[in-house]
This record gives C-alpha cells, sequence and structure tokens, in this order.
C-alpha cells in the first residue's frame, strides 16, 4: 500500500538526529538500534488494537517498518509538526487498518487520535507548540515503560559482565554496594562506578528518546 498519505517524522525533539540521520543514511547498526528500541512499543499498540495471533503480530510489525525505511529519507528538520513517535503511532494505525480492512473488520484504535497525524486530518493552522503538545499527551506511561525497558536492553552488550552485574545488583535488584561487592570480588568503589557508567549511558539514550 503507498503509505505517502502518512505525514513523514519532521521533528527531532523526542528521537535524536543522529539516530534518525543515520537509519536515513541505511547505517545497518543505527537501524538495528531504531527497530530494536521500538519494535517492543509497536507489537504493544498492534496487540492493544486487538490483534492477538503472533503470525499477524509479526506480519504487522514488519509491514510498519518497511514503511518506515521507505520514508524515512522524508524527513524534515525545519518543521515541527508531528514527533517521531507520534508518526511512528500514525504508521502502526494505518498497517492496523490496513490488516482489519482484509478481514472485513474494524480496529480498535492504538490509543488516542493517531488518525490526527494523518496529512488530511492536520488542522490548518496549529502552533509548533500546540501540536507538540498534543503529541507529547498520546504518549502513555506503559510506552514509556516499554521504551525504557527496551534501552536498557540495548545497553546489555556494551558492558563487560561484571560491570552489568554491579548496575543490575545495586539500581534494580536494591542491594547495597558492599554486599554486591563481596558476591563479585570487587571493591564497593568499583561497584559505585559500574553502576554510574551504566546510568549515565542509560541517561544518554533516554535523553535521545525524548524520555529524559
Amino acid at each position: 500500500m503507498d503509505d505517502s498519505h502518512l505525514l513523514p517524522p519532521n521533528h527531532l525533539n523526542a528521537t535524536n538526529s543522529r539516530l534518525l540521520s543515520a537509519a536515513r543514511a541505511d547505517d545497518p547498526d543505527s537501524w538495528r538500534e531504531l527497530t530494536g528500541i521500538y519494535s517492543p512499543v509497536v507489537r504493544f499498540w498492534i496487540t492493544r488494537a486487538g490483534i492477538r495471533s503472533k503470525s499477524d503480530v509479526a506480519d504487522i510489525l514488519q509491514d510498519v517498518f518497511i514503511a518506515v525505511a521507505n520514508n524515512l529519507r522524508t524527513f524534515q528538520r525545519e518543521q515541527g509538526i508531528a514527533k517521531f513517535r507520534a508518526w511512528l503511532k500514525a504508521v502502526t494505525q494505518s498497517k492496523i487498518n490496513d490488516h482489519f480492512r482484509g478481514k472485513g473488520k474494524h480496529p480498535d484504535a492504538v490509543g488516542g487520535s493517531a488518525a490526527a497525524f494523518q496529512l488530511g486530518n492536520l488542522p490548518a493552522k496549529q502552533s509548533e507548540e500546540e501540536s507538540d503538545g498534543a503529541a507529547e499527551n498520546e504518549w502513555e506511561q506503559p510506552e514509556k515503560t516499554i521504551l525504557t525497558q527496551a534501552a536498557l536492553a540495548s545497553l546489555r552488550s556494551e558492558f563487560r559482565e561484571n560491570t552489568w552485574k554491579a548496575f543490575w545488583r545495586t539500581a534494580v535488584d536494591g542491594c547495597n554496594a558492599t554486599e554486591v561487592a563481596d558476591e563479585l570480588g570487587v571493591s564497593s568503589a568499583s561497584v559505585r562506578k559500574a553502576k554510574s557508567r551504566v546510568l549515565q549511558r542509560l541517561r544518554e539514550v533516554l535523553a535521545e528518546l525524548g524520555l529524559e
């Protein structure tokens, strides 16, 4: 299906320009990072629309990212109409609509008014600030949680095993540095340093996603 009716992503506040620019340039690592982080939340939108078949979910997920790949080069930096995440939600809703249309059914919305981000439904006059605010209101807490979890998963390979364990045992499991130091056979200072390193990197990734 032609996806040209969907508004391309054109605002960089929510998703880092480096990641999107590299993905637009067909950089394999950046594309894997983009899809790795956003696939869980797209899957969440699909299943929330009432689609339970694993094969249907997988097919729609693939269609969504094919559409993103085909349209990402039309990204406009200057105009601030819709953030990347809102555009991604609109693309997902479009593919969900296609799925149900093929079955002669009507889909549930993926949340909020995703159709408002289709070009034909945009208000004639809307300031960038108003549009950004509307897009942010559509961004719900479960989706933020999913992206944060995906961001954590994407960071795992960047750190050595002991560094990650020190972070996880202190930041996630709530253990104190002395206890974890004994477990890992390192100093408490090393545990605190490891935790700080991972948290700093996590903040960077979350900032790229507009979640900080």
